[in-house]
This record gives structure tokens, sequence and C-alpha cells, in this order.
């Protein structure tokens, strides 16, 4: 029988647990949808320009030295069987290309509601965050992958089992890659950059994720210090939703000069479209599970949020 993964995260000193298990067949088929849409995104950005080509190559890269650097550090692995590529450091090759066309779509959906370094960086973590906080349910509910044993963080008010640390941490990896992006690229001219060679193009988007690391490590070291000095689950559950609370108002309050009238890209539409179609085939198999079924009846509402916030650029 053919195998799946597994992720079990655990604390320091804890033993890491990895088994493996055969999922539901529309996880396997939503698995291989998933890696032709990446293949077609590949294609679209490479049509946009080596630009675009080349930061969703920086978006795989990045995802991947993540989950590398983590899976060698024994924080968390995959087990999965043969049909499945993977790359050196037991990393799952289409977890690696989600990195790239998450942040693909919402960076780019991003710079074009409004050109601010700022306001790119924190619409960009969001735009991602939308997507996993619907997604990781699904998956767990699943048996896909599991957090053992529950963290401290983790215990304090769980997102259906998934701890608010890893919505954190995605939030901030995508904030600071955003905004080593748009600091080191976006503030030239499109018109100058079309003339540079392959090796400048590469040579920046390393220097991009390298700004990127350093950022994150600051802002991490922030939530982490914060974590610790607040004591309790109310206090810890007030800092967790002000992380979310604080951008969303940002952005609220950006509202009124946003872009709109943008040519239709549909490349950035395509994946949060896909991942809620995903996540809503996920959640449909665990409905009979009365601890999902309210995420369920949510599920709609929230999508269309979602979806709206990714097609705004194109409004007319």
């Amino acid at each position: 029988m053919p195998v799946f993964l597994n992720i079990s995260q655990t604390e320091p000193g804890i033993a890491l647990i990895c088994t493996q298990i055969d999922p539901h067949w529309s996880v396997k088929l939503s698995i291989y949808g998933f890696m032709l849409l990446a293949v077609w995104i590949l294609y679209c950005a490479w049509r946009e320009g080596r630009e675009n080509f080349t930061t969703y190559i920086m978006g795989f890269l990045f995802g991947y030295s993540i989950e590398a650097v983590n899976t060698l550090a024994g924080n968390y692995c995959y087990q999965f069987g043969p049909e499945w590529l993977y790359l050196p450091g037991q990393v799952p090759l289409y977890v690696s290309c989600g990195w790239a066309m998450i942040f693909y779509a919402a960076y780019y959906t991003s710079l074009q509601l409004r050109r601010n370094w700022l306001f790119v960086a924190t619409t960009s973590g969001l735009l991602a965050l939308a997507l996993d906080l619907i997604l990781d349910p699904g998956t767990v509910a699943l048996g896909l992958w599991e957090w053992l044993p529950p963290s401290e963080l983790a215990s304090v008010w769980p997102w259906y089992s998934v701890p608010w640390s890893n919505f954190v941490g995605w939030y901030l990896l995508i904030f600071s890659l955003a905004l080593a992006q748009y600091l080191l690229v976006n503030q030239f001219d499109t018109d100058q950059t079309a003339t540079l060679r392959w090796s400048t193009f590469l040579l920046r988007k390393i220097k991009v994720i390298a700004l990127a690391y350093v950022c994150f490590a600051v802002l991490y070291f922030v939530y982490s210090t914060a974590v610790s000095l607040v004591a309790g689950h109310v206090y810890q559950t007030l800092l967790h939703a002000s992380l979310v609370a604080i951008p969303c108002a940002y952005l609220l309050m950006r509202a009124g000069t946003l872009q709109t009238g943008s040519a239709l890209q549909l490349s950035l539409l395509l994946v949060p479209a896909y991942l809620i179609f995903c996540a809503s085939l996920y959640l449909l198999w665990v409905m009979a599970n009365q601890v999902y079924q309210p995420l369920i009846f949510l599920l709609p509402s929230y999508s269309i949020v979602v979806l709206s916030i990714y097609y705004w650029p194109y409004r007319q």
C-alpha cells in the first residue's frame, strides 16, 4: 500500500515519533493536482519575465531551506512512499512547491494593491496566513500531520489542534521574505532590471533570502520574548489575537488607497481557489466529527472573503 506523510513536532528533548499512513484517495488526487498547478504557475512566471520567474524559484528555495533545517534538526519529520518525490533532507517536493506558490500569489497580489514596503509585507503575510488557517485543520483531522506532545503554546486555545505558534511562524516567515523582496528588488525600475543578466537576478534573490532570515530571526525573538513574559492562557491568547488583529486593522485602514483595474492574472487566483477547494474536500471527509462541523459551516463565507481580497486588484 502506498504511504503518505506524517509530521510529528515535539518539544526539545522529547523523542520524535514518525509513522507512515495511507491517506484517503482524495488527498492523493489533490496532491497530484497541486503539483500540476505548481508547474503551470512556474510556466506563467516564466512568461511574465525573469523577475517573476526568479521570485517563484526564490520562494521554492526559501521554503525548502526552512523545511530542511527543521527536518535535519529533528524538529519534525516526513515519512512517505517512493511515489512521492522528495529533496535532500527528506523534504517532499510538493511542500517546497507549496511555499513557492503561496508566496508568489500573496506577494504579487499585495504588490498590485499598493506599492509600499509595510503594506506589501503585512498583506503578503496575511494572505498566506488566511490559506494556512483553513488548510491545516483538515489535514490534521485526516492525520496527515500532528503536533506531539501538545506544547505550552499549543495548549493555549489551539485552532483545531494546530498551535498558534505555527500560524505565527507562517506569518512572520512570509512577512520577512516579502519585506526583503520589496526592499532589495522592487524599489528598482523594472525597465532597468529587464536588461540584467540571469546571474544578477539570482544573486539578488540569494541576498533577499539572507535578509529574510535576519528579519525573521529578529521578529521571532521579539515574539518568543513576549510569550515568555506573559503568564496564563488569557494573556497569551490576547497576544496571539493581537498579532492577527493589528495587521488586519492596518489593512482596513489602507482599504481606501488600494489600487484596482489591473489585468487579470489567473495564476494568482488559482492558488487560493485550489487550496480552498482542497480544504473543503478534506473537511467534508471529517464532517461526521462534531469538532469540525462549525468550521465546515464557516468555510463558505470565509472562502468568499479570502477570494475577494485576492481578486481585489482586478476590480474595474
